[in-house]
């Protein structure tokens, strides 16, 4: 198989795979597709064709990485600093514990 036509093939599983695998849908589609003569994965590994339908799926599931702050250490101004921050601290003064007295 040439690398195009793994190049298509990974494409009509992003497009077309099922993105849950609550009732085997991951193990049903890769079996048939496989076996489908019309298909671009006919022919193809069945693990192979289920290995890329759980991975795209888990790609889906995980977190994805905050890349906006809404608040940076640059936005924080005197005001805050004189402020919120001061504040926090005299009220946890008061009520904080004493280490070794």
């Amino acid at each position: 198989m040439d690398v195009e036509a793994k190049k298509a093939g990974f494409a009509y599983i992003k497009e077309n795979a099922p993105s849950s695998n609550n009732d085997n849908q991951f193990m049903e589609w890769s079996e048939l597709q496989v076996l489908d003569p019309s298909s671009k994965l006919y022919g193809w590994d069945k693990g192979e064709v289920e290995r890329a339908v759980r991975s795209r799926a888990a790609g889906k599931q995980t977190a994805r990485t905050i890349d906006t702050w809404i608040l940076t250490l640059k936005d924080i101004k005197g005001w805050f600093l004189d402020f919120a921050l001061l504040d926090a601290l005299r009220r946890a003064d008061g009520s904080g514990i004493l280490w070794g007295v």
